[in-house]
């Protein structure tokens, strides 16, 4: 004798229709062994665990900003566009420091200052006698007033 398809499905669906109505059964007896105990209490270190990292890693943030903090105070008071002090930070690891940063490039920097500086000192002085005003009309092209 031969079985179609669907007769063979429908008595698989039997089959595990029965081994799953011991499902609650199967759970109880388990819950009741020493070693899922010990797995349970692994999952309440874990937990445990996660949230003094959690606290920790809300600590050491805290400290980070009022680190970068003090350090642009520092900056605002004693750096310039040439001598930074920065924090350089490694994230998982213990290397974190203090460097000195000096650079006179990128955008705003010393060498941009000490550019536009020379290029009005190299001005024929008929030129840098008029270079103030220039800037002044230049700068009230873009003025906004909202009355």
């Amino acid at each position: 004798m031969q079985f179609r398809k669907f007769e063979i499905d429908a008595m698989v669906d039997g089959v595990c229709t029965k081994i799953l109505a011991n499902a609650k059964y199967v759970e109880a007896q388990f819950k009741n062994l020493q070693e899922y105990a010990d797995i349970e209490k692994a999952l309440s270190d874990l937990a445990e665990a996660k949230e003094a990292d959690k606290k920790a890693g809300e600590k050491v943030e805290r400290l980070r900003k009022l680190l970068t903090a003090d350090i642009e105070s520092f900056n605002d008071q004693y750096g310039n566009e040439v001598f930074k002090l920065a924090y350089n930070t490694s994230y998982g690891s213990y290397s974190d420091k203090l460097t000195f940063e000096t650079s006179v490039n990128g955008y705003h920097s010393a060498r941009y200052t000490i550019a536009s500086e020379l290029a009005v000192a190299l001005l024929p002085r008929d030129a840098r006698d008029n270079s103030m005003q220039i800037v002044s009309d230049l700068a009230d092209k873009f003025i906004v007033d909202l009355n």
